[in-house]
């Protein structure tokens, strides 16, 4: 089982230094980063670690029938592994957020998360 772990702060040197100490300690085989943000200066003091890889969340989904945004289906995804457990998330908050995750979908199929509310909602 993996472990997912999150971290939330202003400096992307601080979350930087506790990345790749995780990335040390734990020697992943792979490390993914949100390059958006605040993401794209972790992304960038990272890059150089074998097995760290970006993504830009705001691009369009895979699956777009499905998913507006790379976000959306990204963290889906992480809902599904969590709950099949794959992953053994390690911060409360997010294992809350990944337990009432639920989606709802329209006509348009037009679905997005919606963080604030832990659901995934249609936006229309």
């Amino acid at each position: 089982m993996d472990k997912f772990y999150r971290k939330e702060a202003e400096d992307s040197n601080v979350i930087s230094a506790w990345i790749e100490a995780l990335i040390l300690e734990y020697k992943p085989v792979l490390t993914v980063i949100d390059k958006n943000g605040l993401g794209h200066g972790v992304f960038c003091n990272l890059n150089h670690i074998p097995g760290v890889i970006g993504f830009n969340s705001k691009n369009r989904a895979h699956n777009p029938e499905k998913f507006n945004m790379m976000r959306d289906q990204m963290f889906w995804r992480l809902r599904e592994a969590y709950q099949s457990g794959d992953i053994a998330v390690m911060d409360d908050e997010l294992k809350g957020e990944l337990s009432v995750l639920t989606y709802s979908d329209d006509e348009y199929r037009d679905w997005e998360t919606d963080r604030k509310s832990t659901r995934l909602n249609s936006s229309h």
